[in-house]
């Protein structure tokens, strides 16, 4: 197969209702565009990426696309240049429902990716002032329709987060807040290497629970494997009352921090599967450490009284 393809101007996307009907969604901005590919298929194949002629930019300016049931995605900027081996992305802020994001990106194989489904390699840089994951979990008993009344609890059920095997992604994390279930973490920096359906965290940092988390480890979880996590974590001055709060697994196996005032520290190596909701499978789990406690005191644990 050959190709040969050129675009330049700008489009209102506003106006592609107008021409074509977008049901269930709603459409703005801008994009201007000057770009042009041009060679054969079997180039492509065997990764002969010199014998492309590709070149442009396209430059995105206050997009909005509402979709229902999906968060709104406004895109104030973002400027895409590429070259037959490489995508560049730079001055990308993006507003997705409550989250916002600004990134910048070098992709390298993005034609093999597209067209074959072959493995996509890169940098990506993120940086969030706040970023709801929450936002992007499906719940498997949600309502099909919004009937119900505010005296119903919520029995909507988190899936797990998946990672793709075609992504070779090295990401620099910088998040002043991250929120997922319960939890809030405030400061999240490290680096994320993500491989084959594998995330390894290397000295990613946040703070949450009223103190101070290091991690080095990994999440794995690729399509049709049980998801896992195994970690060694580094933590200063956790509070209790926090922990218990915030984390179902102390709820069920350390009831007692519910009446606990104080923090702790101490190190941690946690390996354990992972359930459809995140949480861990209390039999495969394995643990060790060491915790230190300082200015603790037991209150209204009917045990102890």
């Amino acid at each position: 197969m050959q190709f040969d393809v050129a675009a330049k101007g700008v489009l209102d996307l506003g106006k592609i209702k107008d021409i074509y009907p977008l049901e269930d969604m709603a459409l703005n901005g801008v994009v201007n565009a000057d770009m042009s590919i041009k060679g054969r298929m079997s180039s492509i194949e065997k990764e002969q990426y010199e014998k492309i002629s590709a070149s442009g930019n396209v430059r995105l300016n206050d997009m909005l696309l509402e979709m229902d049931g999906m968060p709104d995605i406004d895109i104030r900027k973002s400027l895409l240049s590429f070259t037959p081996r490489y995508l560049q992305l730079d001055e990308t802020a993006v507003n997705i429902g409550g989250s916002d994001l600004t990134l910048d990106s070098r992709l390298e194989n993005y034609m093999g990716y597209l067209l074959k489904g072959t493995t996509i390699k890169g940098n990506l840089n993120m940086k969030s002032n706040r970023f709801n994951l929450n936002e992007f979990m499906t719940g498997e008993d949600a309502a099909e329709e919004e009937t119900v009344t505010a005296a119903e609890p919520d029995t909507a059920v988190a899936a797990a987060i998946r990672v793709p095997e075609n992504i070779d992604f090295v990401m620099n994390a910088d998040f002043k807040e991250l929120l997922f279930d319960n939890m809030t973490f405030r400061n999240v920096n490290g680096k994320l290497d993500i491989n084959k359906g594998k995330v390894d965290m290397k000295n990613l940092s946040l703070e949450t629970m009223g103190g101070k988390i290091v991690v080095n480890g990994f999440y794995n979880a690729p399509a049709e494997v049980q998801p896992g996590f195994n970690a060694s974590l580094n933590l200063s001055d956790i509070v209790f009352a926090q922990a218990y709060k915030e984390l179902g697994v102390v709820q069920k196996m350390a009831p007692i921090f519910g009446g606990i005032t104080g923090a702790f520290s101490g190190n941690m190596k946690i390996d354990t599967k992972l359930d459809e909701t995140m949480s861990p499978v209390l039999p495969t789990l394995k643990g060790s450490g060491v915790l230190t406690t300082k200015d603790v005191s037991l209150d209204g644990v009917t045990v102890i009284q």
